[in-house]
């Protein structure tokens, strides 16, 4: 939300709680599976970064800082060792050390990233290009970006 809050939603009431605060517009969040009390959250408000937010008492550390606005996507490993995050300006996917912060750039040129997810083996992204309606598979080795699939436009 544009308010920095990171919320807890009942979905059969639709009552929402406020678990964090002051996050600068959270837009991107992945659940630890080794941890179930912390969650990996991106911001979109400067400054840009993604932060680890404790879901029982809201505290957050900054974790990493992307050179651009990341744009909502984020994927975070088996291992919980890299966070895989969509970046807007540049249309880039970078990859974060969990433990040190350090980025890399694993791909750009990409339309608006709107969205990541990594194949069970770990090797290709598929990546939600929202300036182009396309679905992009990125190589995680190589950077190579090959489209999967276009948005179909139909005439009426």
């Amino acid at each position: 939300s544009v308010s920095g809050e990171l919320k807890r939603v009942v979905l059969a009431t639709g009552t929402s709680t406020v678990i964090a605060s002051g996050l600068g517009g959270p837009n991107g969040v992945a659940l630890s599976t080794s941890q179930p009390t912390l969650a990996y959250v991106t911001t979109s408000l400067f400054p840009y970064g993604m932060r680890l937010v404790n879901l029982l008492d809201g505290s957050s550390t900054l974790i990493g800082s992307p050179v651009s606005q990341p744009s909502g996507g984020i994927w975070i490993n088996a291992a919980e060792s890299f966070a895989f995050v969509t970046e807007a300006p540049g249309g880039v996917l970078s990859r974060f050390n969990l433990t040190t912060g350090a980025r890399t750039v694993i791909a750009s040129g990409l339309s608006v990233p709107a969205d990541v997810v990594l194949t069970s083996a770990e090797t290709t992204a598929y990546v939600t290009e929202y300036g182009s309606g396309e679905l992009s598979s990125v190589n995680l080795s190589t950077g190579a970006i090959a489209v999967v699939a276009r948005r179909r436009v139909q005439y009426r």
